[in-house]
């Protein structure tokens, strides 16, 4: 807050400023956003447990990452700061029972194979002196913070736009149709069955395109850069965008509109950021993308739906949402 900051949009510069991480430029979040996440988490430098008021105070984190970093009682980043300890307090239970278990050599998950789960890695290199458990949570509370809406969104604007375009929903089942006569009764989805959904992967990927689950991010020049005529002094934030990108005719003809076949052909690099790119592309990107497509297949193979309001304004706070949460009408096929 309060820094000099150059915005930036299309693919040459997006390639410049995410291709030179370490080099020209390093990530460079704002003070409220480091603070909440933690200063050990990749930002800066699993078995499922069901708690009753965590996902609550989680969100009350989220509400104070992008908000003035003010610490006054009432202020939005004083309460997120609170709801920050409050699932610090939690995380640092899981994690110290997980080294119990670890170290007593129970091993093994629940359905009695070796736990290979992204909190038991990260205990064992606590446990191998390679990280701290400060470092361990600050990178748990980053990757549920990257992961808690951003994929939802993604599916949600995913069926948004099928309801709203029902030539493209039409082949969409067809796809899935396909896919479903090839199986038996009582077989589930293959991994190789996800491979086949080529058409869905192009709605998800215009979805994005049209509304993307993150505005963008933040760099900061290391030294002073020339880029196309102009100089970025040294100490300057650089925000690369989405939106710009996205909707600039120089990548995608009438970007306005909504045509997943623009995808049936390879985008030019570093045009297409919702995931981001560089040594700073999105880890979870390819888990983001089997989540999209499996979810939607066993929504468009299993329900009826429609959209409660079609026209629904998107807002953002400061990642995009529906404005009144995408109420759907939903019923099972049979």
């Amino acid at each position: 807050m309060g820094e000099p900051t150059v915005v930036v949009c299309g693919a040459k510069a997006n390639m410049f400023f995410m291709s030179n991480e370490f080099k020209l430029v390093i990530s460079s979040w704002p003070t409220s956003s480091v603070e909440l996440m933690g200063k050990n988490s990749i930002m800066e430098k699993k078995g499922i447990v069901v708690k009753p008021g965590l996902l609550e105070t989680f969100e009350g984190v989220l509400e104070g990452a992008f908000s003035p970093p003010f610490k006054f009682p009432g202020s939005k980043f004083s309460r997120a700061i609170s709801a920050r300890m409050k699932v610090q307090k939690f995380l640092v239970e899981v994690i110290r029972e997980k080294r119990k278990e670890i170290e007593f050599g129970r091993v093994q998950n629940e359905q009695g194979k070796l736990d290979e789960s992204l909190l038991s890695r990260l205990v064992k290199a606590m446990i191998r002196g390679e990280v701290s458990e400060d470092e361990v949570v600050d990178n748990v509370v980053l990757l549920v913070f990257a992961a808690h809406d951003t994929t939802s969104f993604a599916i949600a604007m995913t069926f948004r736009m099928l309801a709203q375009h029902p030539t493209c929903y039409s082949l969409l089942l067809q796809e899935h149709a396909n896919i479903m006569s090839d199986k038996g009764p009582d077989e589930g989805l293959s991994l190789e069955d996800t491979k086949k959904m080529k058409y869905t992967w192009q709605v998800a990927r215009e979805s994005m395109r049209l509304f993307p689950p993150i505005f963008g991010s933040f760099r900061k020049a290391i030294a002073d850069i020339e880029f196309d005529g102009f100089t970025i002094p040294k100490g300057w934030k650089v925000l690369w965008t989405t939106y710009g990108t996205h909707n600039s005719p120089e990548y995608f003809k009438e970007p306005q509109n909504f045509d997943p076949s623009r995808f049936e052909e390879p985008v030019q690099p570093y045009a297409f950021i919702p995931f981001g790119g560089g040594p700073r592309l999105c880890a979870g990107y390819q888990l983001a993308k089997l989540n999209i497509l499996i979810f939607v297949h066993y929504v468009v193979t299993k329900y009826n739906w429609s959209l409660v309001d079609h026209d629904e304004p998107i807002v953002m706070d400061p990642l995009p949402f529906p404005s009144k949460g995408m109420p759907i009408k939903i019923s099972p096929k049979f």
